[in-house]
């Protein structure tokens, strides 16, 4: 169906990665903040069911972010183009669909919203994760409570004045500060979490069938990348090495899965039923755990601005500057405004939702289950809705729309399990 035509060879990369390199920014994109919760996820799950369902989910998240890449690929070739956006994989695919779904004309600014939803529930996370973490340590080194809801009002000031920054560019810098931050308070974490850890006997080997949801959306938020495979794939100097049997999206999953497992399962052993949203708060108070919370809530500070910024850029671009005809300065006005109320926007939410483990599950189950799920296999179904043929032609559809339940499911009932215990605390 495809023509000859082969969108890496028309790619104009100025600097294209190689397998490691992308390897590199496939591994930091997938091993986040998320990881930190995963205990509280065991907690829910129980170390038999964590253990199995991190690695259903692992390879669930694997398999789609593989079909999303490969049918961005078909599409560019068909449509000779070097490369597309997750929106524009989404538009073209659904004209490649049968005719009820080339009417849908939607499809394009609904996956555009969702990417925004999740950035921006990403900064809301982050803006608790900091609270959480600045509030426990001043309650240990002072005689007095401060509400963490105070707390993330008091990052206002801050996060406004750092909004003033209007390229990425400019925060490059803060970014590196970041990941070499983010490694120390890691080194440091796994050293206390492998000392004393309790045999398997004094933990459940599975937790509570309502909670499930909970253990679902917080590990698919965690593990999945979505919003970063087709930039990946699209900056890399052999494309095909990305999702070959031993490219970088196979090669890197075990990893991934073993590292989210083995701090799940270590976190669970170690701290029980009195696992705390981010496993940090379950540190001892030493300086060198202080130090590690208040390390991470720098780095995360600096990565709310990139989320915020990514967010923000979308908005900016597709909807309000080509309505813009002001002169430039009154358009450096509005792009700092928007900035403004999209960060009066995360702090709203995250002082009514300021629960950390149930915010991730929402989000992870709302847009990730979505976008990086379900979406993947209808973009599937449509690009190659001419390709196959009775009987393949059907074990196909029902492949495609299995997934696509599964991705429905853990929408509905995880965003309903979130709220509900949002409700009851």
């Amino acid at each position: 169906m495809a023509s000859d035509y082969e969108p890496s060879e028309h790619r104009e990369l100025k600097h294209p990665t190689n397998y490691c390199e992308t390897m590199i920014h496939y591994l930091k994109a997938s091993i986040g903040t998320g990881i930190l919760a995963m205990p509280t996820a065991f907690e829910k799950s129980g170390y038999v069911l964590g253990i199995i369902g991190t690695i259903i989910l692992g390879l669930l998240a694997l398999y789609s972010v593989t079909i999303l890449v490969n049918v961005q690929y078909e599409l560019c070739r068909r449509y000779k183009v070097p490369s597309m956006t997750y929106v524009q994989t989404a538009e073209n695919s659904f004209k490649e669909g049968p005719e009820c779904a080339k009417r849908i004309t939607f499809i394009g600014c609904l996956a555009q919203s969702l990417i925004i939803l999740f950035q921006l529930g990403c900064c809301c996370i982050y803006l608790i994760f900091i609270a959480d973490n600045v509030n426990s340590v001043q309650h240990y080194y002072t005689d007095f409570e401060i509400d963490k809801r105070l707390v993330m009002t008091l990052l206002l000031i801050p996060l406004i004045t750092v909004a003033l920054v209007d390229s990425l560019k400019r925060l490059a810098p803060f970014s590196f500060i970041a990941d070499v931050i983010t490694v120390i308070s890691f080194a440091i974490i796994f050293y206390y979490l492998c000392q004393n850890i309790p045999g398997l006997d004094a933990r459940s080997a599975f937790g509570k069938p309502a909670s499930y949801p909970l253990f679902i959306g917080t590990v698919i938020f965690s593990i999945e990348a979505i919003g970063t495979v087709l930039p990946l794939e699209n900056e890399m100097s052999d494309p095909k090495k990305f999702t070959s049997l031993f490219g970088v999206l196979n090669v890197s999953t075990v990893p991934i899965i073993l590292l989210y497992i083995f701090i799940g399962l270590v976190g669970y052993l170690k701290f029980g039923k009195d696992v705390k949203d981010t496993v940090t708060l379950n540190l001892p108070f030493t300086w060198a755990s202080s130090l590690c919370k208040i390390l991470l809530s720098v780095a995360i500070f600096i990565t709310y601005e990139l989320c915020l910024f990514v967010a923000y850029d979308i908005i900016w671009k597709e909807y309000i500057q080509p309505q813009i005809t002001d002169p430039q300065k009154a358009v450096y006005c509005w792009q700092f405004l928007l900035r403004v109320l999209l960060i009066l926007l995360t702090l709203l939410c995250a002082v009514v939702i300021p629960h950390l483990a149930v915010f991730i599950s929402l989000v992870g189950s709302l847009c990730l289950s979505t976008a990086g799920i379900a979406f993947p296999a209808i973009f599937n179904l449509f690009t190659y809705w001419n390709h196959y043929t009775n009987p393949m032609f059907a074990l196909f559809t029902i492949w495609c729309f299995f997934i696509v339940i599964i991705g429905i499911c853990t929408c509905f009932i995880g965003v309903w399990c979130s709220l509900y215990s949002v409700i009851m605390n």
